[in-house]
């Protein structure tokens, strides 16, 4: 059958002649894990949607000496939904901080606040609902994050789940910068520096090194840089790494989410207020990688 005639036809008959065009892919091959029995688990979740309690044997239970060993003390957790998520980031950017000296920046998120359905009724419970994170995007010096939400630019490998390391910010003019480098210089290391803004953009690190990682990632990663310079693309830095900027423009095309908050009680009047949910989305498509969803770990591509 061809175009021609196709157009001919009523709702149902193009229905199905539409269908009948329909192509199948299946994504079959795991990049984001290298772990055999980790990748195997993935597989079989991809591939038969069962996870029972003997798959899960073949994992190791942690221990609270493992937990504070340097292994697992920033080791990505997985987690089952957005608010754990990004509880565990805050938590996790914070505990970077204090644990190397530096200081996590973070900056109020988009929201509209017509939408807030529950919204607290006194000036005292709206500010603390306010310090749930879910009302912040964070920057974390020198942390692991990935590029989430959607790919940037597909042909240059700046795809949904591309791994990063945070760079530096950049800020629209110099009144914002001197702003944000006076908050730092009077802040101490390991303190949360916020600030009302957004920065124009979050300046991140490709093929980063990190610590763990094997001489042949070393290796992949160092011909990685060199051929990313080599083809002549971005980098704002002159030292052999791959530094680019990641800028509000980029985010743009993020959506607001329903986001649910649940309820709490003021310091001052102890006073509670109820759950709620209100939307919100991100300046940029950028996370830390102290925390994911498992949809987000079992991603396969082919």
């Amino acid at each position: 059958m061809t175009e021609k005639n196709a157009s001919e036809l009523g709702p149902t008959q193009l229905g199905g002649y539409l269908f009948s065009k329909f192509r199948y892919i299946k994504l079959t091959h795991q990049h984001r894990s290298d772990d055999p029995k980790h990748k195997a688990v993935l597989n079989k979740m991809s591939e038969t949607g069962i996870v029972t309690i003997n798959d899960l044997k073949n994992y190791k239970k942690l221990s609270s000496e493992d937990l504070a060993s340097d292994d697992f003390r920033f080791a990505t957790i997985i987690v089952t939904g957005n608010l754990e998520r990004r509880q565990i980031n805050a938590r996790q950017s914070e505990r970077w901080a204090r644990f190397h000296g530096v200081n996590t920046i973070r900056w109020p998120r988009k929201r509209k606040e017509e939408t807030w359905k529950g919204k607290p009724k006194s000036f005292e419970g709206t500010t603390r609902a306010y310090q749930n994170s879910c009302f912040w995007e964070f920057f974390v010096p020198e942390a692991r994050g990935y590029l989430n939400t959607y790919g940037i630019n597909a042909d240059e490998g700046l795809a949904n789940g591309t791994e990063i390391k945070y760079h530096s910010l950049s800020f629209e003019d110099r009144d914002q910068d001197r702003h944000f480098r006076k908050e730092v210089e009077t802040s101490k290391p390991g303190d949360t520096i916020t600030i009302d803004f957004p920065p124009i953009a979050i300046n991140v690190e490709l093929f980063a090194d990190f610590e763990g990682d094997t001489s042949a990632v070393k290796a992949e990663k160092v011909a990685a840089r060199k051929k990313w310079l080599r083809d002549g693309k971005c980098s704002i830095v002159d030292t052999g790494r791959v530094v680019i900027p990641i800028s509000l423009l980029d985010g743009s095309q993020i959506k607001y989410n329903k986001t649910y908050l649940s309820g709490g009680c003021t310091n001052q009047l102890q006073s509670r207020f109820g759950a709620s949910q209100i939307e919100m989305k991100d300046h940029f498509p950028i996370e830390p990688a102290f925390s994911i969803t498992v949809d987000k770990a079992q991603v396969s591509c082919k």
